[in-house]
């Protein structure tokens, strides 16, 4: 698998991913993350393969669905934050209705 530094941001990114996140499931560190994506350093072939799973895998949908879930259905006006975007993902009728 061939990946470009900028197709590794676009992945992370479009997954609401920091790059310590992603260095974390990878067993590296922040930094090895950043420089893939500046094209100053190349990924080993066993490091492409775990990082395809990782993009590939679903595995967070469904605490993903939960939390909204949670969110939605609460009587506390809460809501529910992207950290990395800030944009608006879940809120409860009570928050709404402010």
């Amino acid at each position: 698998m061939t990946i470009s530094g900028s197709g590794i941001r676009r992945m992370r990114l479009l997954r609401s991913m920091k790059q310590q996140h992603l260095a974390e499931l990878l067993g590296i560190n922040q930094a090895t993350v950043s420089r893939w994506e500046q094209d100053q350093l190349s990924l080993s072939p066993q490091q492409a393969v775990r990082l395809e799973r990782i993009f590939s895998s679903s595995q967070h949908a469904a605490a993903d669905t939960a939390l909204k879930r949670l969110v939605e259905d609460s009587v506390r006006p809460v809501h529910l934050i992207c950290d990395v975007s800030h944009r608006l993902l879940s809120a409860s009728r009570p928050r709404q209705a402010e």
